[in-house]
């Protein structure tokens, strides 16, 4: 219990701190631009400071300082908040006007989206590293649960977790989780520490059915009961439950995002401005990278290679030149001597030790910037900022039936494919990713995968 308080006031503090640190840089900011006595005090952002008491018990009621989610779905709950509350106090300015400029109350509120998830995470790792915030789990499984999946779930929480034992209500216990403490079904009811422990539960329909009186027992008893449901193909992502009075049912609730006009005008109007921005930023990159390769190979700068699109309607693909002229004469006799590569290239279009790529192109590949052209696709609507790796017309018989979904979203310059190891997948990975984006799509999902890109592209993870 000591813990957990101490979890929650360190978590409020990291929010305190987040709050103090965009209020002072936004005034800095604003004192850039203007002399106003606004900006004497922190003081003056008045209603700013009424809403961020209510703002601090919202997260508070939501449980944020309590439950463990995933970094990025946490950071999207911080986001929403914020920008209702941005709105509220842009209203409440207009109507009392004896308030702090506009631009340094816009400042302070979108300061607050990075502030806030940074501080978080700073306070975890320090709570770690003192050991405050482990927390114990035990997996209750059956045969038929799949460890790994579950070991994925784990793997996506907060960090934190200790899996503590297992308890499998029937069968042998899976050999990678044979060193972990097993415990039967009647030694769950003995813990005494049970109040700090998490349970993590993977069941089969006839175990959740025949098992009432245990997952009611651990609900009561345990900090906390999770259930993974053994269900295969369904975008959970985009699922909502729906419970119904006096009863024990619930239905699950399943939108297609990709189907509604709105969203997918907003992922088209998102790449237009996002696209349009990066040309005029990365002019200059264009210009001196393309002046490189053309000295290099006394060819063009930019390769255009025929890619399949929406609908299955052909495009042009616009990269820079990696490749030396001759390339396609080079790759036939490498692979005509190399047996092992033309294996490879079979499997995923790719080699690892390509001998058509240049110097300056070997590079760009490393670094990820070969692709930056394809930002005139974007701006042109031929692809996405975001979305499945741009194919060519060999690679639509190893997708079979998947490739419907593959044809409903233009490629993406980036997609989960690309922040997901990349050429270190194999294909029919990338094949599953392609489709589960495709029923999982959401806005805040492509500028999530945009933000894991740059990190991607820093660390250079599978990239070749």
């Amino acid at each position: 219990m000591l813990k957990q308080s101490l979890q929650v006031f360190s978590l409020i503090f990291a929010d305190l701190l987040a709050i103090i640190a965009s209020g002072y840089f936004a005034i800095c900011i604003g004192l850039l631009y203007s002399n106003s006595i606004y900006f004497d005090k922190f003081l003056n952002l008045g209603l700013s400071k009424i809403l961020i008491l209510i703002i601090l018990a919202r997260f508070l009621l939501e449980g944020q300082y309590v439950k463990r989610t995933p970094f990025w779905q946490e950071t999207l709950f911080v986001v929403k908040d914020i920008f209702f509350f941005l709105l509220i106090n842009l209203a409440l300015s207009f109507i009392f006007r004896k308030t702090s400029p506009k631009s340094v109350i816009i400042v302070f509120w979108l300061l607050l989206v990075i502030l806030i998830p940074i501080f978080r995470h700073l306070i975890r790792l320090l709570l770690l590293k003192l050991h405050i915030y482990q927390r114990k789990l035990i997996l209750l499984i059956d045969k038929g649960s799949n460890v790994d999946k579950i070991v994925d779930v784990i793997n996506n929480m907060r960090f934190g977790y200790e899996v503590s034992g297992v308890c499998v209500l029937d069968g042998k216990i899976p050999e990678d989780l044979s060193s972990f403490i097993i415990y039967q079904e009647k030694g769950l009811k003995n813990l005494s520490d049970s109040h700090q422990i998490e349970v993590i539960a993977s069941l089969s329909e006839i175990h959740l059915n025949n098992k009432e009186s245990l997952l009611s027992y651990i609900s009561q008893h345990f900090l906390a009961l999770r259930i993974i449901p053994q269900i295969k193909g369904i975008p959970l992502v985009n699922l909502k439950i729906e419970t119904f009075y006096a009863t024990d049912r619930v239905m699950i609730y399943l939108e297609n995002n990709l189907a509604k006009l709105s969203n997918r005008f907003a992922k088209r109007l998102f790449d237009i401005i996002c696209s349009g921005l990066l040309i005029i930023l990365l002019s200059p990159v264009f210009i001196i990278v393309g002046l490189l390769i053309m000295l290099q190979t006394g060819s063009a700068p930019f390769f255009f290679h025929k890619r399949v699109g929406k609908y299955g309607k052909y495009f042009n693909c616009m990269k820079f030149q990696t490749m030396l002229p001759n390339n396609q004469k080079i790759l036939e006799n490498y692979l005509s001597d190399n047996p092992d590569a033309e294996l490879e290239w079979n499997e995923t279009f790719k080699l690892k030790n390509d001998p058509r790529v240049t110097k300056i192109g070997g590079f760009l590949r490393k670094a990820s910037l070969d692709e930056l052209p394809q930002v005139f696709n974007v701006l042109l609507g031929q692809m996405s900022l975001v979305g499945p790796r741009p194919i060519v017309e060999k690679e639509i018989a190893k997708y079979d039936e998947r490739i419907y979904y593959y044809y409903l979203v233009r490629p993406g310059i980036t997609g989960l494919w690309q922040v997901s190891g990349r050429s270190d997948t194999d294909y029919d990975k990338r094949v599953y990713l392609d489709e589960y984006y495709v029923k999982s799509w959401s806005l805040w999902s492509d500028i999530v995968i945009l933000m894991r890109t740059f990190v991607v592209v820093l660390k250079r993870d599978g990239a070749y």
